[in-house]
């Protein structure tokens, strides 16, 4: 019975989801225990020549000085293999979050993958909780009440995964599953697309309706008591989502960034600076980088790319950029009187509209460090249409998150009585009150009288925060049918159809 049922709980750490490991950790769990698991973990010698990551080492908090002590990958996997042999069953029931992660040092270690039968809380929870909006193990075992540090070790990843599975395992016997013997049949069985697509959000709707509705300072915490709400990320830096932050998204870069600003660039995105002015009105833009990558791409310079390690080689860029223009009628059109960067962009509009968007499965393993990628024909066609894809994101992005920057928003969720307003000048909310249902967004501050189109205060990072997340909130009221009308600056208010196609374009 997997109430009774001791597995061996494993959790790895890695310079990267295909690098070299840097620490594995076990423990042996029973679901029916409440104590917690007794938990080994062993640091993990890197071959010779190989680094750990500075990203890696900002978020693990492992750095190459602490592995000089560090056990051989060998030895710390015969201890793990010695603990595995405990077990009465052969292979040796085992449980990992997100266990494809895992696999593939298992394989790499011989016996490793015979010795144990490795299930996936990841895809348990897939079946068991479809309607989450993240199952990451940070996520799930948030959802479970149990916090996790922000440094990502192996020892308080195997405890968090046990308190997954024993959580899992209630919710399991909720479904009639209740032997290892079941449990093989419940992931043989796909997952409800359906049901994957009703997104809840783990709050009890009494609580989330009855929280407070006056002026103050609230403080969101999560069930660690450590705080999630953007403004008081920024404020106390926790070192996990410091990481996060400086690590870059793209392709030709290794990822270390300093410190977070705004750029705004020039009309045909030909040069850029920190700050807005007449000749740098466009923004804001969170990096440079896709600017930067859209130029070298218009130039046809892979040398600006990126870092050398981190470009594809030239004959290789130079034929991908071939077949580029080949493919795509936007670059060998000349009839079009467009510069290169204004062609690039068309094209990463059409490929937005036609879905080709990026889509990664941040659900999956929680965002793991990129490292250079290994760059074929295929790749590198793809990378240069996700630069002109990207680079198109980031303009009619920024176009957007400007107009709103200035705006006012009335809205109604269906539970409410009334209607709310928002006023937003900067990027800062600057009014919030109640108003009766069916008021119509006012102009915003400035926007009308003598100081009309008067140059606002430069938006912080702050404000952009801030900003990404009330356009997710706007589509998300727009997609649940809430009466919601916004007014840009001072245009007109756009609610309905106006407002759908506003919303679909961002």
């Amino acid at each position: 019975m997997l109430l009774d049922l001791e597995v061996l709980v494993i959790d790895c750490q890695a310079t990267a989801a295909a690098g070299h490991l840097l620490e594995v950790g076990w423990a042996w769990a029973r679901a029916g225990d409440a104590a917690p698991p007794m938990v080994e973990a062993r640091l993990v010698r890197l071959p010779a020549g190989a680094r750990v990551p500075p990203a890696v080492a900002r978020i693990t908090g492992i750095h190459e000085g602490a592995l000089a002590s560090a056990a051989a990958p060998a030895e710390a996997w015969r201890d793990l293999l010695a603990a595995a042999a405990r077990s009465p069953s052969r292979p040796a029931p085992a449980v990992a979050h997100f266990a494809r992660f895992e696999r593939p040092f298992l394989a790499a270690a011989g016996e490793g993958a015979s010795a144990l039968e490795l299930v996936c809380t990841h895809e348990v929870a897939r079946r068991l909780l479809p309607s989450l909006p993240r199952r990451s193990l940070r996520a799930l075992a948030g959802y479970f009440g149990q916090a996790v540090g922000p440094l990502r070790r192996a020892a308080e990843h195997v405890a968090a995964t046990a308190i997954i599975w024993r959580e899992l395992v209630a919710l399991l016997a909720g479904a009639g599953v209740t032997t290892w013997e079941g449990l093989r049949g419940l992931l043989a069985t796909p997952v409800d697309g359906a049901a994957r697509a009703r997104k809840v959000w783990p709050m009890p709707r009494a609580l989330r309706l009855g929280l407070p509705d006056a002026p103050g300072l609230y403080r969101m915490l999560r069930a660690g008591g450590d705080v999630l709400e953007p403004d008081e990320i920024k404020r106390h830096r926790p070192p996990y989502n410091v990481a996060l932050t400086l690590r870059a998204r793209s392709p030709f870069s290794p990822g270390d960034r300093g410190a977070r600003r705004l750029w705004f660039a020039a009309p045909d995105l030909s040069s850029w600076q920190g700050a807005p002015s007449s000749r740098h009105p466009l923004g804001p833009f969170p990096s440079p980088e896709p600017l930067a990558q859209l130029q070298a791409l218009a130039q046809g310079d892979p040398a600006a790319l990126g870092p050398a390690r981190w470009r594809p080689p030239v004959a290789m860029f130079t034929e991908a950029l071939a077949r580029l223009t080949q493919a795509h009628p936007e670059l060998r059109d000349r009839s079009l009187a467009l510069a290169p960067q204004a062609r690039l962009l068309r094209l990463g509009g059409r490929l937005w509209r036609e879905g080709r968007r990026d889509r990664r499965d941040r659900d999956e393993r929680e965002e793991e460090p990129a490292e250079a990628p290994g760059w074929t024909p295929e790749l590198t066609f793809a990378a240069l249409e996700w630069v002109a894809l990207r680079a198109g994101l980031a303009v009619r992005r920024a176009r957007w998150l400007s107009r709103l920057a200035h705006s006012t928003l009335v809205w109604r969720e269906p539970a409410l009585e009334g209607a709310r307003l928002l006023v937003i000048v900067g990027g800062e909310i600057v009014e919030r009150r109640a108003v009766p249902a069916g008021t119509r967004p006012p102009p915003p501050p400035g926007a009308t009288g003598p100081r009309a189109g008067a140059a606002p205060a430069p938006l912080t990072v702050e404000g952009y925060d801030r900003l990404s997340v009330l356009g997710g909130e706007l589509k998300r009221l727009q997609t649940e049918g809430a009466p919601l009308a916004l007014r840009l600056g001072d245009g007109p208010p756009l609610d309905g159809t106006q407002l759908r196609r506003v919303l679909d374009r961002v």
